[in-house]
Order: structure tokens, then C-alpha cells, then sequence
């Protein structure tokens, strides 16, 4: 059996961080430079409904992110909806995060068109296969109304204050999973679990059943090929790659829902 502690990258000091390719992740989007975030028009707000420019809340979070002492050595854009959907990424590193086999990313969407609320979530992906998840330990929306843009300020800060911990968190996660085998069967039955759970909000259908079965038996990575819980989150984490990635922080909170309480793994 591959032992998996073997096939980790690590890294051990934040010049030697591998870049995360953020890219993935843009199916029913279109990944595009910054600056055309930035030429999006922004609605004209109502008495009710402040929109927010994209390019505010990606300014907001770099100058947060860097002012605590992360770097930012990546990031990605994607617009879609006419570009009234953005959702961005920053792949972040901190000097008290070293050592680790995931990079860690930071997400931000937000819409002008009333669909979702200006948010923000943390998340990562193992630096071998990319597989990005989101937690939904930390996650900020704020609708767009009344004094918006303040409150966003304040939100941010408190985001930023709570990635470490967050981080933290995960890795007991992914020790915790792990730590449970899980045998054929097992598996499909959490396999099932997972469907349930996500065609209630039609954002897991059975071909991704299929998909993360068929990455269970044979997975693309030969880390993952243990039969344990972790190699099961990892089959569904890597055939949502390609997928809209506005919905992967959802995505990834189902996995979460169907799997932390068979690791015994409580929420932050």
C-alpha cells in the first residue's frame, strides 16, 4: 500500500511554495486580467441596493490579506453572467504557515444582479492535484445594502484574523480523515449520502456520482489510492475541477456535511 506520508510536497519556507492552478475551476465563467475586472460597470444603486464594483472587493482584500502579513503569490479571475458574476481567488502564504502539502486560497464573489450578496470564504487544495475546496467555517456575505462598503472594510479584517485558525483546522480535518478506513461499500454509501445532500440544490447530479466512483476505484493521484476517507473526499473534490466555480464554495460545504461526522471532526 502507498503510504501517503511519502508523496506529500512540502514546503518548508514561503519561496519554496508551489503555485495552485487556479485556473481549473472556470467552466460556465471566463478567467480574465484584473484590469478587466476593473472596466465592469457598476449598476446605478438604488435607495435600497448599493452595489459594489468587483474590482472594490478584490482592492479590499489584497490591501487586508498584505497589511497582516500574508503574500500573495497567485491569483485568478473569472466573470461570468455577462460579467455580472465575478468570483476571484488569491492562493495566499503567511510566515506561520510553512510546512504544509496544501496552499491555501482565498475566495471573493460578488454579483450585480441581486443573485448572491458580496462574500468571501477560505479554502485550499493539495498542491499535488489542485483539487480546490472552500470551508465553510469562514464565509462573509453581506447583502448589498445600506452602508456596504464599511461594513465590508470591517468583515474583511475579521476574515483575515480568522484564516489561521481556519487553516489549523482543516489540517486535523485531513488527519481525521485519514485515520478512517473505508471499504467498497462504505463508500457508496456515502457516495449516496452526498447525492442526497446535493440534489436537494441541484449542484451534484448522479454523473458526478459516477464520476467521483470511478476516481475511488482508480484515482488520478497515486496519494490518494488508500482506502480511506480522504482518498473518497478527494475523488469528489477532483471531478468538480472544471465545474462553475460560483457554486464550488457550496460544493465543497456538501462534501464537509457528508463527511466531518464520520471523522468525528466538529465545525469551527
Amino acid at each position: 500500500m502507498i503510504k501517503i506520508e511519502t508523496q506529500k510536497i512540502m514546503t518548508d519556507t514561503i519561496a519554496e511554495t508551489p503555485k495552485l492552478n487556479l485556473r481549473i475551476c472556470g467552466a460556465k465563467s471566463s478567467v480574465v486580467d484584473l484590469d478587466t475586472v476593473r472596466r465592469v460597470p457598476t449598476p446605478k444603486e438604488t435607495n435600497r441596493w448599493k452595489p459594489i464594483p468587483h474590482a472594490t472587493v478584490v482592492d479590499v482584500t489584497r490591501n487586508n490579506l498584505e497589511e497582516s502579513g500574508f503574500e500573495i503569490v497567485n491569483e485568478c479571475h473569472n466573470l461570468g453572467k455577462q460579467a455580472d458574476h465575478y468570483f476571484g481567488m488569491f492562493q495566499v502564504v503567511h510566515p506561520n504557515r510553512v510546512g504544509s502539502d496544501r496552499g491555501t486560497v482565498v475566495g471573493m464573489r460578488n454579483s450585480h444582479d441581486k443573485l448572491f450578496a458580496a462574500g468571501l470564504c477560505a479554502g485550499e487544495a493539495p498542491f499535488i492535484c489542485d483539487n480546490l475546496v472552500f470551508h465553510n467555517d469562514v464565509v462573509f456575505t453581506r447583502k448589498h445594502v445600506g452602508e456596504v462598503k464599511q461594513e465590508l472594510l470591517k468583515r474583511v479584517d475579521a476574515i483575515v484574523k480568522a484564516l489561521l485558525p481556519m487553516w489549523e483546522h482543516q489540517d486535523k480535518r485531513v488527519e481525521a480523515y485519514r485515520d478512517i478506513p473505508l471499504n467498497d461499500r462504505q463508500a457508496q454509501h456515502l457516495i449516496f449520502d452526498v447525492y442526497e445532500a446535493g440534489i436537494k440544490t441541484n449542484l451534484i447530479g448522479q454523473s458526478t456520482l459516477a464520476q467521483a466512483w470511478e476516481q475511488w476505484k482508480d484515482s488520478d493521484h497515486k496519494v490518494f489510492q488508500d482506502r480511506n476517507l480522504n482518498s473518497l473526499y478527494n475523488a469528489f473534490t477532483e471531478v468538480s475541477k472544471g465545474r462553475n466555480v460560483m457554486h464550488l464554495p457550496k460544493r465543497s460545504e456538501i462534501f464537509h456535511n457528508a463527511f466531518d461526522p464520520v471523522a468525528g471532526v466538529e465545525s469551527n
